[in-house]
């Protein structure tokens, strides 16, 4: 996902990532330990977690540009995969598959 915030960022891409129940401390150590310079936000409740159904870790939610989800993962997947590059330069280039 950073490789992909660096590559696409400055055309519209938004990694955002959620956290479920983390303490402020325990995401910012991880970040740090991996580099990360994407947002992150915290679930301290599990409120969004639920809004999104996201039942395993991790999952993904696409959303594009309108607000509609495009797209959804459970489980890792390797985004910065040829692939994953692919589907992600479709989607800031106004396309949804």
């Amino acid at each position: 996902m950073e490789e992909l915030h660096k590559e696409f960022g400055n055309n519209g891409l938004v990694i955002l990532a959620i956290n479920f129940r983390e303490t402020p401390e325990q995401v910012n150590a991880f970040a740090k330990k991996h580099k990360l310079t994407f947002i992150m936000l915290l679930d301290s409740d599990g409120s969004v977690f639920e809004l999104y159904q996201a039942w395993a870790l991790p999952v993904t939610t696409i959303i594009g540009n309108g607000g509609e989800i495009v797209g959804r993962a459970m489980g890792a997947r390797d985004w910065d995969s040829k692939e994953g590059r692919g589907y992600f330069g479709q989607l800031v280039a106004g396309g949804k598959s």
